[in-house]
């Protein structure tokens, strides 16, 4: 007679389909995002072996970028040969000239510079969530997130300087939070760290102009928090940026004001600002509504954070999508700040579940990464 077979108790099946349930739908979340990386390199990867122009703004990009490369200014007269100009600040370009240098006016030269942007923009975003949520699958999909965006995967391996200037921007502002997270521990103030803030700022402005917006919203939450330092500061970043711009407008006879202030003031088209508003919502709803609603938390409860006031502005912002010749592209540095906060607000609810995990019978105990019942609680009786 064959001995009978061992069946486990109902509760013990419970825990285990509750143990392991959550393990199973964070490793499907992150090979999903992590198919969508895979998805963004080979991408780029066709892009860097494409020899031409894939998007109307490269020729200009790269024109720039010889330029440069010859010691000049792209920043000229329009009416006299060869009759061009930029638009756009220069660093970017100055960045590309050493690969033009090395491998000559290739295209793939500013696609991989733009793209290496992302992936460290990425790496900012995790590491912003990581240092406060301590879980790092949240991290990694939050940063892996920002490279599944449509919007990044479109402009992300281009030759355009967009996604550089939002490196500088991220960098920028998660150094502010690290910054000041540093000071209020220490008792003592880190200045240094705050003149790489500044220093990032700089970089991102002269990368592209819209990071005019992340530069407010860092002044803006200085002045929250310490309103004499923040004009102490804002004193000389203002007079840094003055005197590189008015270097650069005497030295290009004023062709650097007229081309990249005066011929950038485009109509704006409110059925253009509306119908792109409605896309990014549309494609990053889950980002979007998550960030806002951490940050209405933040306002009612807590101390606004560096991430929240970027947000908020990078979205106020974003209404100059509407512009003619702007685009998509212009809600990238919204979608980073959404990217952070998303991750920091599932942090928290998951820490806050765990510190408030009293009764074991009837409510779930969080474990990193996993939540799970108890086992063999006192309160729950065996089952024969």
């Amino acid at each position: 007679m064959s001995e009978p077979t061992a069946v486990s108790p109902p509760h013990k099946i419970l825990d285990t389909i509750l143990t392991w349930l959550p393990r199973i739908l964070i490793g499907l979340a992150l090979l999903a995002f992590i198919g969508y990386l895979v998805v963004y390199v080979i991408y780029a990867v066709q892009l860097f072996r494409f020899p031409f122009d894939y998007d109307q703004g490269e020729g200009f990009e790269l024109m720039d970028t010889i330029l440069f490369s010859r010691g000049e200014w792209p920043y000229r007269n329009n009416d006299v040969y060869p009759f061009y100009s930029s638009n756009y600040p220069p660093l970017f370009h100055v960045i590309i000239v050493p690969l033009v240098w090395l491998f000559g006016p290739q295209y793939w030269t500013g696609r991989l510079v733009s793209f290496l942007g992302t992936l460290i923009t990425a790496v900012a975003i995790g590491y912003a969530v990581q240092r406060v949520g301590k879980r790092w699958w949240i991290s990694a999909i939050s940063g892996l997130a920002f490279l599944a965006s449509n919007y990044v995967y479109h402009v992300g391996p281009l030759f355009r300087q967009h996604m550089f200037m939002v490196m500088f921007e991220t960098l920028a502002v998660v150094l502010l939070a690290v910054t000041y997270d540093r000071e209020e521990r220490d008792g003592r103030r880190h200045n240094k760290m705050l003149l790489g803030v500044m220093v990032l700022l700089l970089a991102a402005g002269y990368t592209k102009q819209l990071a005019y917006a992340t530069v407010a919203a860092v002044f803006l939450f200085m002045f929250l928090r310490q309103p004499l330092r923040a004009i102490k500061w804002a004193i000389p970043f203002a007079a840094v940026t003055g005197l590189i711009f008015i270097w650069i407008n005497w030295s290009t006879d004023g062709y650097w004001f007229l081309n990249t202030v005066t011929a950038n003031i485009n109509p704006f088209v409110p059925g253009q600002a509306e119908g792109l508003f409605r896309q990014w919502f549309r494609l990053h709803t889950v980002l979007t509504v998550t960030a806002v609603l951490y940050a209405i938390y933040q306002l009612y409860f807590e101390r606004i954070s560096p991430y929240t006031v970027w947000f908020g502005v990078a979205v106020i912002n974003s209404i100059t999508a509407g512009k003619w010749g702007a685009g998509e592209s212009y809600f990238a540095t919204a979608i980073a700040a959404s990217c952070i906060l998303t991750g920091l607000l599932f942090s928290r609810a998951l820490n806050w579940a765990q510190r408030h995990n009293t009764d074991p019978a009837w409510t779930f105990t969080i474990h990193k990464p996993v939540l799970s019942l108890p086992k063999d609680s006192p309160t729950r009786p065996e089952l024969a």
